[in-house]
């Protein structure tokens, strides 16, 4: 019995492409076919573009407060209420070429493998080719959990050149849409654990730049300075991650966040009157990874680069405190990691003095932890440290972090908010379950 094919298309206001992307798939021959358009709530005609289509579902997710569906939602609709045996993610902005099903179909059967893929070849808004993005393919297929190692610190897969046995993604519960930009990113590597990766070396789909693109908007944004470290760690927080790579993580984490730092300087994000700047997310890879010359010269130069006075190394490190859960231990941590590579010449905590004897509290009792490091905690307001040189540490949305930069003066976070950090809702596909999926029809 051939295998029961499911391509999804995901959509929010797409009617520009959507009829493209649609009928490259129904071109598709050699397999059993069904396509399914989700759209999580356009506005422009997107849903007229899909009835059209004689052959095409259309389901529909409605957005209300607290519940904006993404393309992962969309997913996992078809995941829990459709019968599939392959699913094939797919935007409403790219094409299929011909043979794209069927080939990595039959490359899934042949290596039993979860995932198939290929590379892609890239094209602008009017269809104009660009060049070809590849992973690397090695002998058509790699068994687990080697290819994980291909997926960090950077993802090397493009999402709508992969085709996924239904049930591989079933068991993980579905993609994770707690993050719009890491569902696939964070899939693929946790598949990579379990299931052999099989790869078709021509380029059989049409990945489609444009300025609307979700990538280009989530790295302008800086979104992706805070969801792609988090979807890693969520990741190696997998038990079937090799023990022998656990060592390597924060190197994996520095390295995914240089990367997302060069991106952001070559899009223009210097200061935080721009949005998340490049500076501030190298300075989060040097809190990873301090030891690393390479890290700690990469965030000086984008320093400079956008204007800021260079901290002299050893660096004045000031913080302030303001008490919320959780931040004592993650600021005495970054401290620590400058201080245990050389890196910090004094660290200077700011309290309010109303609060200072809770504060000392708080922080004599990270600090009688086992971290060995020297700081001074001094009542007062941290705006008046801001008068020489340094390096400004502060908890994610802090107002010293603003006007640090306006100052001229490096200001990096030493905390960020996960999207992984709540449970996932099951009422708002947020997870696939067994009694969802054995039901689908």
């Amino acid at each position: 019995m051939p295998l029961r094919v499911v391509v999804a298309i995901s959509v929010l206001d797409g009617a520009a492409f959507l009829g493209e992307a649609i009928e490259s798939v129904l071109a598709q021959d050699g397999v059993d076919l069904r396509l399914l358009v989700v759209d999580n709530g356009s506005t422009d005609g997107s849903q007229e573009i899909a009835r059209s289509h004689p052959g095409v579902t259309l389901l529909q997710n409605v957005p209300e407060p607290g519940y904006e569906p993404n393309f992962f939602h969309s997913m996992n609709r078809v995941l829990a209420t459709m019968a599939c045996d392959v699913l094939a993610p797919f935007a409403c902005d790219d094409r299929m070429l011909p043979g794209n099903l069927r080939r990595k179909v039959d490359a899934l059967v042949r290596y039993d493998a979860a995932i198939a893929h290929g590379p892609a070849e890239l094209i602008d808004d009017a269809g104009s080719h660009l060049g070809v993005l590849s992973a690397p393919v090695d002998g058509g297929v790699v068994h687990p959990p080697a290819f994980f190692r291909r997926l960090v610190p950077v993802n090397t897969l493009i999402t709508p050149s992969v085709v996924l046995r239904a049930d591989a993604i079933r068991d993980l519960g579905g993609f994770d849409p707690r993050s719009i930009l890491c569902g696939d990113w964070l899939a693929w590597l946790r598949l990579s654990l379990r299931h052999p990766v099989a790869a078709v070396p021509e380029p059989l789909v049409q990945y489609r730049q444009h300025v609307e693109t979700g990538s280009v908007q989530g790295i302008r944004s800086g979104r992706f300075a805070a969801h792609d470290p988090a979807a890693l760690l969520e990741a190696c927080a997998d038990p079937l991650l090799p023990e022998a790579w656990r060592g390597e993580v924060r190197r994996w984490v520095a390295a995914k966040l240089l990367h997302t730092a060069v991106l952001l300087g070559e899009a223009g994000v210097l200061r935080r009157a721009d949005g998340q700047p490049a500076y501030a997310v190298a300075g989060r890879a040097l809190l990873a990874c301090p030891d690393q010359g390479q890290v700690v010269g990469a965030f000086r130069e984008l320093a400079r680069h956008a204007g800021l006075v260079s901290p002299a190394t050893p660096f004045r490190v000031v913080s302030p405190y303001r008490g919320a859960p959780g931040e004592a231990a993650s600021l005495i941590d970054a401290v620590r990691a400058l201080d245990g590579a050389g890196l910090a010449r004094r660290s200077i905590v700011a309290v309010d003095p109303a609060r200072l004897d809770e504060a000392l509290v708080e922080l004599a009792t990270v600090l009688d932890e086992g971290v060995d490091v020297d700081v001074d905690v001094v009542p007062g307001d941290v705006e008046q440290l801001l008068d020489s040189p340094g390096l400004v540490l502060a908890d994610e949305g802090d107002p010293v972090l603003a006007l640090a930069d306006a100052r001229g003066l490096p200001a990096v976070e030493h905390r960020v908010a996960s999207p992984y950090a709540r449970e996932r809702d099951p009422d708002r596909f947020e997870i696939v379950t067994p009694a969802s999926w054995r039901n689908a029809a």
